[in-house]
């Protein structure tokens, strides 16, 4: 690079004689050593600059992505507002992809509330009403990031109804000036959505950004899911409050003698509060854990120079999505029963294979049963089918299962399924610690754990009730609502039996259950049928 300057100051000199008539003296030719030199010098600096400045604005992001996502986690599992939550993750779309606008759309579980807006800091709020289109597009698209570079490039037929809609899409985020739209999923459902405007200078969004952004969504939809839970949990505490009060006052005016049931519905106020904070620890706990597993491999990755061990990324990586799937399966369970204490259940009756449900509980929790020595026995016929929700049915057969394994020290747990007088039984034996008949009476109620019970011969060997409480409750509620029957049978220091008994499929018709239209004994109140 020295030799740069050398030759063109050489040049000048040449030029400088043949226009001139006269050459430099054999001064200005040393001189022009350290000239170069300084040129050079100056040259360096400047080139360096220049790159660093380009590197960070458009190859480079200038960030790193593990970083900034365990970050996003922290904040995120401190706080359930959604304010807060939208607030936390636009800043950090802010400060690493930077682009000139983005908002949050958040969808309420109930179809007739309007949809929550949210922008960064003094933005512009984006009217939702023309964007529930997207909801439609993604049900053809399969939930994929819509970019609206990529449009011309999707595999869609032009007399598709899909194509129009994508046609009207593209036409409102060419007036908003808008890239990307991205699903925030919660268990392949969608409860909200991530837009973001151009980037500086309109430079393209790479694939690390597209990664990037999508793991923020991730993070964002489990958040999000979360608040709306919660949102829900304390309107249900405050209506039940309310009818605990208005019930105390009325025994009140009635009669003094009935003190008794009123300290006993205090009791149950006090109850719902203590339960309200279990839950708040329940719903912290597995996201802690998905965090502590990302910072160690974060660790990991900054002290080995990005090389982790293929074993421990397994390890730490199974951590992570075992703790996001018990946060899932916690949330599934609160809203399943706040609906059915609501009365706002949905089945779809239908025929369904008795084999893919026990195969999906086999696979669900041979790991958790690998892990205790335990033993999964199956016994049944090949070839059953009963008349039930999918979904609701593997709920309750996955909840009997996991309590077995989780309440059994050593031995097997059994699933026996057979035929009796109408009905598909599903029978769950374990050689667990069994539970105490002043329990069994209990068992079903809302918020009720059972008891600790101790191993034989000593106080060290025992199994602590966990959870929320709300597992057999929900359980329970939806055998009755399916038109089932259940039993429990249990020893102490033997194990337990939990048994269901659904209908068995002889042809019925398809039928769509609303609780809301169902009269407590009836089932058949509030259904419509179809053909098979």
């Amino acid at each position: 690079s020295a030799i740069l300057p050398y030759l063109i100051f050489f040049m000048l000199a040449f030029f400088y004689e043949n226009r001139y008539g006269t050459s430099l003296n054999s001064t200005a030719y040393i001189l022009g050593i350290p000239i170069g030199l300084a040129f050079v010098y100056v040259f360096s600096i400047t080139d360096e600059f220049l790159r660093k400045y380009t590197d960070s604005r458009l190859i480079n992001p200038g960030y790193n992505p593990l970083e900034e996502l365990d970050d996003l986690n922290k904040q995120l599992s401190r706080t359930i507002d959604l304010n807060e939550i939208t607030s936390i993750t636009t800043s950090k779309v802010a400060k690493t992809i930077r682009p000139a606008y983005q908002a949050i759309f958040v969808i309420p579980e109930e179809i007739d509330k309007p949809w929550l807006s949210y922008t960064y800091k003094d933005s512009s709020l984006l009217k939702p009403d023309p964007f529930k289109i997207v909801i439609n597009i993604w049900a053809r698209l399969k939930n994929t990031p819509l970019i609206i570079d990529e449009f011309n490039s999707l595999q869609i037929d032009k007399h598709e109804p899909v194509a129009i809609m994508l046609q009207e899409l593209e036409s409102i985020m060419q007036k908003e000036q808008l890239k990307v739209i991205y699903p925030l999923l919660q268990n392949e459902k969608i409860v909200g959505m991530l837009i973001l405007g151009e980037k500086e200078a309109d430079s393209p969004y790479s694939i690390q950004e597209v990664e990037f952004l999508e793991s923020i969504g991730n993070t964002l939809a489990l958040a999000v899911g979360r608040s709306l839970l919660y949102e829900e949990l304390q309107l249900f505490n405050e209506e039940l409050q309310n009818r605990v009060e208005a019930a105390t006052e009325e025994l009140k005016v009635k009669n003094t003698s009935l003190e008794n049931a009123l300290s006993e519905l205090e009791d149950k106020r006090r109850q719902e509060r203590d339960m309200v904070d279990v839950m708040g620890h329940e719903l912290r706990t597995p996201i802690s854990i998905a965090r502590n597993a990302l910072a160690i491999l974060e660790d990991k990755f900054d002290k080995n120079d990005g090389n982790i061990e293929k074993e421990k990324l397994g390890k730490y990586l199974t951590m992570a999505v075992e703790a996001t799937r018990r946060e899932i399966t916690l949330l599934e369970t609160l809203l399943s029963a706040t609906k059915l204490e609501g009365n706002r259940i949905q089945l779809n009756l239908t025929k369904v294979s008795v084999d893919e449900l026990i195969e999906n509980t086999l696979e669900a929790h041979k790991y958790k049963a690998q892990e205790k020595n335990l033993t999964l026995n199956v016994e049944k016929e090949d070839g059953m089918f009963i008349f039930s929700d999918k979904v609701r049915t593997q709920e309750i057969i996955d909840n009997f299962v996991s309590n077995a394994v989780k309440y059994t020290a050593a031995g097997s747990v059994t699933i026996k399924v057979y035929k009796k007088d109408g009905f598909i039984r599903f029978d769950i034996v374990d050689t667990g610690i069994g539970i105490q008949q002043e329990d069994l009476e209990k068992l079903g109620g809302k918020f009720f754990r059972a008891r600790k019970l101790y191993g034989e011969g000593t106080t060290e060997d025992y199994v602590h009730p966990s959870g929320t409480g709300l597992g057999l409750f929900v359980t329970f509620e939806l055998i009755h609502l399916m038109g089932g029957n259940r039993e429990v049978l249990s020893e102490v220091g033997k194990g337990s039996t939990f048994a269901a008994e659904l209908p068995e499929f002889t042809g019925q018709k398809d039928q769509n259950l609303d609780q809301t239209f169902m009269e407590t004994g009836n089932n058949n109140v509030g259904a419509t049928s179809s053909e098979t």
